[in-house]
């Protein structure tokens, strides 16, 4: 017999300091995904169980299982039988809590369903047993170093990452994003006017977090100021665009990367671009078909990475190498370069309309979560 045994899980306190009870976790398998989004994400677990009607375990849906769904093609009417996994982690009422702590970590989840013998589902354990989110002692790098041409005069003298989003810099939002997720460690990788930017943050102190700054003499491209660190990072190194506004969860995406194990992982989201006239298919001569309009999905990089130790001995100290080139160099020596699908809100502010959109959604949105609602896409 174990000792130690655990005490059913009914609620918790999560992150936001909201009491939630496990049932609100529950899903049943006709739900379709973008019902069972909706409950991962109001649960902040990343994991949806779900349910017979007499509240018999079917099975999981994990957020990581919703974006390989995605990647498949799968559609967000899709239904969560489709999608869910029919043998998941399980726990019992006389198992210790330190096995099933060590279950989690051994695959990597945050929760595990607890089940009579009858497979009821009867409670949850979770992987942080205290309130509040997990700490990432991971190095975040921020790259800050471009022109910003197309917001001129915006950026005739200052900084694209400070232009203000409703009264507060781009940049700073992009930090305090990370920091709400446990991530303290930045390095902000400057070039253009690159002396207000660390005026405008110095150490990072003010914001609670720790920034160091890599600087760039001459423009070395997206992903050169890499090969500037003056060390070799000890774990996976996230790496964001400083001019992006998004909803993404980069704890989650970091969980995702090390469930992969890939030597890199690029958040991606689907861009569809439609041809304005009718497509016409041959063969022989002969028209085969005639595609009216039709609309082709590719996925794009979103501008956000994650990248394991040794893949900054491919960026050479003050080498010019844009990211791409750096991940077909990961590709070329046949590492495993994962997908993480955005299905969380994206905003690039390239141009002057994606600035005024931002401003306009920020308007919107900051009367339902005036403290932490982000500007997005």
């Amino acid at each position: 017999m174990l000792n130690d045994p655990i005490v059913q899980s009914h609620s918790r306190v999560g992150a936001d300091g909201l009491k939630r009870d496990w049932r609100e976790l529950t899903a049943r398998a006709d739900w379709t995904l973008r019902e069972v989004i909706t409950l991962i994400d109001r649960g902040n677990q990343k994991l949806a169980i779900v349910v017979d009607g007499s509240g018999h375990l079917l099975g999981t849906i994990s957020d990581g299982d919703i974006r390989r769904a995605l990647l498949r093609g799968e559609t967000l009417e899709a239904l969560a039988v489709t999608v869910m996994n029919h043998r998941p982690a399980i726990g019992s009422t006389v198992a210790a809590r330190s096995d099933l702590v060590q279950l989690m970590r051994a695959k990597r989840i945050s929760a595990v369903p607890i089940v009579d013998e009858d497979m009821r589902l009867i409670g949850l354990e979770y992987l942080e047993s205290e309130s509040g989110g997990r700490r990432h002692d991971n190095l975040v790098v921020l790259m800050a170093g471009g022109k910003g041409q197309r917001l001129l005069p915006l950026t005739e003298k200052l900084p694209k990452p400070l232009i203000q989003v409703a009264g507060r810099p781009i940049l700073e939002i992009i930090i305090r994003r990370f920091a709400a997720q446990g991530f303290w460690r930045f390095a902000i990788s400057v070039n253009f006017l690159g002396h207000i930017i660390k005026e405008h943050f110095g150490d990072g102190s003010q914001l609670g977090v720790s920034i160091s700054y890599i600087e760039e003499g001459s423009s070395l491209g997206t992903a050169g100021s890499l090969g500037l660190l003056t060390e070799t990072p000890d774990r996976a190194v996230l790496v964001s665009n400083g001019d992006l506004l998004t909803k993404l969860k980069y704890d989650w995406m970091l969980d995702f990367h090390l469930q992969h194990g890939a030597s890199a992982t690029v958040a991606v989201r689907e861009y569809d671009m439609q041809v304005p006239f009718g497509v016409v298919g041959t063969q022989d001569g002969f028209v085969t078909q005639i595609d009216e309009k039709p609309v082709h999905r590719f996925f794009i990089s979103a501008g956000v990475y994650i990248l394991e130790p040794s893949v900054f001995d491919l960026v050479a100290k003050d080498e010019r190498v844009d990211m791409p080139q750096v991940l077909q160099r990961l590709i070329s020596r046949l590492d495993k370069v994962a997908a993480f699908p955005l299905r969380e809100r994206w905003l690039d502010i390239g141009r002057h309309d994606d600035l005024e959109r931002a401003e306009a959604e920020f308007e919107i949105s900051e009367q339902d979560e005036p403290e932490d609602q982000l500007p997005v896409a």
